[in-house]
């Protein structure tokens, strides 16, 4: 598995361990604190690498396309992960600390993953 494939699997797989965290323990250690849905977040997260590789083809062709690349999907990535908590905050309006805590989390990892992909990327 090479490239983009090993990428999207690692990601996935990353947004499914840390999908388990969340429900191991807000089903077993803080099943009190939890008052909203969480399965939004790794719904998200999930289709985040196919955005990537939609920008990706987008992209092709032109001038620093990598690093044009990058801004656009983190720049596309920010802006469709405020939307997405200013819906949650309008329509469920219950645990929202939970539930921004969680979505921290899981966009700090993530994010870090894609960091590290793309310095190992642009290193070679």
């Amino acid at each position: 598995m090479e490239g983009k494939g090993r990428y999207i699997f690692i990601y996935l797989i990353i947004t499914a361990v840390l999908s388990a965290v969340a429900a191991y323990l807000f089903g077993h250690v803080w099943a009190d604190r939890l008052t909203g849905p969480l399965f939004p977040i790794p719904l998200f997260f999930a289709l985040m690498p196919f955005l990537h590789l939609l920008i990706d083809h987008f992209m092709e062709g032109k001038n620093n396309a990598r690093t044009l690349s990058i801004l656009a999907y983190r720049g596309s990535k920010l802006l469709l992960a405020l939307v997405m908590l200013v819906v949650y905050m309008a329509t469920v309006r219950t645990g929202l600390l939970e539930f921004a805590l969680v979505f921290i989390v899981f966009y700090f990892v993530l994010t870090t993953y894609e960091t590290v992909e793309y310095m190992k990327r642009e290193k070679k």
